[in-house]
């Protein structure tokens, strides 16, 4: 019964998410891809309510109802939110499709082609599995069948890898190689002409959570070409000091971004300028490693020198279990940190964790740090637990 309602909260939690991104349909997000023949708004590929994608012959019937049909797009995108090892078994079994087609054994293709879309429908209408289909028929001189999977091909599909290949969808060869398919395609559609065509194999990739221990952004969890985050908010207790926390950052690439914070409270301000650094990742970014060094300008007007310059060295590092669980840990080593300021640090200096990815961008966490052990909900930088040793909750920033 308690799983029953957890997977009612979690699917209103996505309910809510998708709600927060819809709103009025503006031009200025319509692009057109002349190549790929493709409208995609916020980089995302449009459809009709009949799931068909929007091209140049189509895009006329959009626009007379832009507005009604943009709020559907929601409903008729991929439910790529839920992080399992079901993920890791789909870009098994694709693989094992690019692995025939690679060694020219189409028939035994066509059949894993099959399978694959009875375990898993959503590969018509988000991957590239009819283009591979239609390869495959053509190669065995089944014409009809190959002009079938081809016309399917370019009439429901958006993109070469479902969201649940994580790593994969949002890379821009991934966006490049998907427009060569759809000329193929075409070319076959209007000539039977079939041009050679290499299949590359891939293998599965971690699902790991922007801003999380160990990694600094995930090109998953925000829109195309996102550059400003919201990277956090907190408001803790310290010092007998009630201080708001925020944070934004600026994403100079998807391995460094330039962060600006902020910690006020009746009698302290402090403002934070850091550089979060993806310093090193596994190829399956199984593990991470982040450097984040941060400059504090703290004031306290309670102080006799009340201004002063805090450096502090950031390192954390996070290793992921299976698809769904992994571990962190942070350190934070401030430089000549004077005796009142110490316990503005305490709780900073290092702390571990226990994770479980609950969806995208939220982890379920059991967090140790110098006299507290917490549980709660990350997202971004932040927690939303409750912290044992004081018996209450609170929403905390984790800068590390």
């Amino acid at each position: 019964m308690l799983r029953v309602y957890s997977k009612k909260l979690i699917n209103g939690i996505i309910i809510f998410i998708l709600l927060l991104n819809s709103g009025c349909f503006q031009t200025r997000h319509l692009a057109y891809n002349e190549k790929c023949d493709l409208y995609t708004y916020k980089g995302i590929p449009l459809r009709l309510p009949n799931r068909n994608t929007v091209n140049s012959k189509n895009i006329d019937t959009f626009l007379m109802q832009a507005q009604k049909y943009s709020l559907m797009q929601s409903g008729m995108s991929e439910n790529d939110y839920w992080i399992s090892s079901f993920d890791k078994m789909l870009v098994l079994s694709y693989d094992s499709i690019l692995f025939f087609l690679q060694n020219g054994d189409y028939s035994q293709a066509i059949e894993n082609i099959r399978k694959l879309c009875k375990v898993y429908p959503d590969m018509n209408y988000f991957s590239d599995i009819n283009f591979c289909s239609g390869y495959a028929w053509a190669m065995e001189g089944q014409v009809d069948s190959a002009k079938k999977a081809f016309t399917h091909f370019l009439t429901y599909s958006g993109q070469k890898y479902p969201g649940r290949f994580r790593g994969f969808n949002s890379t821009y060869d991934s966006k490049l190689v998907f427009c060569n398919e759809r000329l193929v395609a075409r070319k076959y559609l209007s000539t039977d002409s079939l041009t050679d065509f290499h299949f590359s194999r891939i293998a599965p990739q971690f699902y790991f959570q922007s801003m999380s221990w160990g990694y600094v952004f995930n090109p998953e969890d925000y829109n195309l070409n996102t550059r400003i985050v919201f990277s956090g908010i907190g408001w803790t207790n310290v010092a007998e000091h009630k201080l708001f926390q925020t944070q934004f950052m600026y994403l100079l690439n998807k391995r460094l971004g330039i962060a600006a914070g902020l910690k006020t409270s009746r009698h302290i301000q402090m403002l934070s300028l850091s550089s979060p650094f993806q310093f090193a990742w596994a190829t399956n970014r199984r593990w991470g490693i982040k450097l984040t060094p941060i400059l504090f300008l703290a004031y306290n007007n309670q102080y006799a020198s009340p201004i002063k310059l805090i450096p502090v060295a950031g390192f954390s590092a996070a290793y992921h279990f299976n698809s769904r669980y992994y571990a962190g840990f942070g350190l934070g080593l401030p430089i000549n940190l004077s005796p009142e300021w110490k316990p503005f640090f305490d709780n900073e200096r290092w702390n571990i964790s226990i994770n479980a990815h609950l969806i995208k961008t939220i982890s379920a966490s059991l967090i140790f740090q110098p006299h507290t052990i917490a549980t709660g909900i990350t997202f971004s930088n932040s927690i939303l637990g409750y912290n044992w040793n004081k018996k209450l909750f609170f929403l905390s920033l984790l800068i590390f």
